[in-house]
């Protein structure tokens, strides 16, 4: 059977955790994992871990051969667990890894929620659609697909058209400085339309905005006469860039700023030579987001499916 281990992740093991999720990537749709390994290591490296719950390498007889990442944000009505696993491991060994996880996740849920009752409270575990093998095993342990994220992508040629910006809207580029605080404020405001949690949480998104991957020449700020309204976050990936946020008011929705944000962001990319640009999206996005995204070409790529299960009482 082998000896089970489960232990936090150090600085060490960001190499192990990126190639466990690469394998899984390259194995099940034939392309790179989206994150680069730098960019986990300037996560892992931030603040707002529990590090001894939230980051978690689980090994087999001392080989590393599944990790769990704990995201957790007020009022953790969902605890999101990212895994991957080696690829090597047959179905047995998964539900063997994964139960191991889960146990961590619901050890991370609980230690936030203190005495809170946990009713109403859910471990959510993402997987790729494709992975046949680690459906079956969630689903044999009482997990049920919620909803689901897709990867959108769409290819870029020089003279991408710039946008027409709405009337009493401008423009301007990102400046850390001046504007690191309102684009927080601004985001988690937007993304409060979101199924689940925020998935902004101050410390994590200040960490992640000021990453060394940023692409501050095609990062913008749109304001009106109040102060900014909405914002877009452009990154480098391996080999396309990468929206990584987009967010607009309420009060700003319907006058085309997420739309003008998205397309100056992708024009900037565009001249710059890159070719291939993606992001993610809840595919039953609240804010019709996916259909904003589907209306200047973009096309789902790679299905995640969100698997939900009541924390056990």
């Amino acid at each position: 059977m082998g000896e089970w281990t489960v232990r936090p992740t150090t600085p060490d093991d960001v190499p192990t955790v990126h190639a466990l999720h690469e394998q899984e990537h390259q194995r099940l749709v034939g392309r790179a994992f989206p994150l680069p390994l730098e960019t986990m290591a300037h996560r892992y490296a931030g603040p707002a871990w529990d590090r001894e719950l939230d980051l978690t390498i689980v090994e087999l007889d001392g080989v590393p051969v599944a990790c769990g990442t704990v995201i957790a944000t007020p009022p953790y009505s969902e605890v999101m667990v990212y895994v991957g696993f080696d690829g090597s491991l047959g179905p047995d060994r998964v539900a063997s890894a994964l139960a191991l996880l889960a146990d961590r996740g619901e050890q991370a849920a609980r230690s936030r929620l203190g005495d809170a009752n946990p009713e109403g409270h859910q471990l959510a575990i993402e997987s790729l659609q494709a992975n046949d093998v680690l459906g079956g095993v969630l689903g044999s342990m009482g997990f049920v697909v919620a909803r689901r994220t897709y990867t959108m992508e769409m290819s870029l040629a020089p003279g991408f058209p710039r946008p027409t910006w709405p009337e009493g809207v401008t423009l301007r580029p990102w400046d850390r400085e001046r504007d690191l605080d309102d684009v927080i404020d601004v985001l988690s405001a937007a993304f409060a339309d979101h199924h689940g949690d925020s998935v902004i949480e101050r410390d994590r998104a200040e960490h992640m905005l000021v990453s060394d991957g940023i692409r501050h020449e095609l990062t913008f700020v749109a304001c009106d006469i109040d102060g900014p309204v909405g914002a877009v976050f452009a990154h480098d990936r391996p080999d396309h860039g990468f929206i990584t946020s987009l967010g607009v008011l309420r009060r700003a929705r319907g006058r085309g700023v997420g739309r003008a944000l998205l397309l100056e962001s992708l024009a900037g990319f565009a001249d710059t030579g890159t070719t291939l640009v993606s992001l993610d999206v809840d595919a039953d996005s609240l804010t019709g987001a996916t259909r904003l995204y589907e209306g200047v070409g973009m096309h789902p790529e790679v299905v995640y499916d969100l698997w939900l299960r009541p924390l056990s009482r």
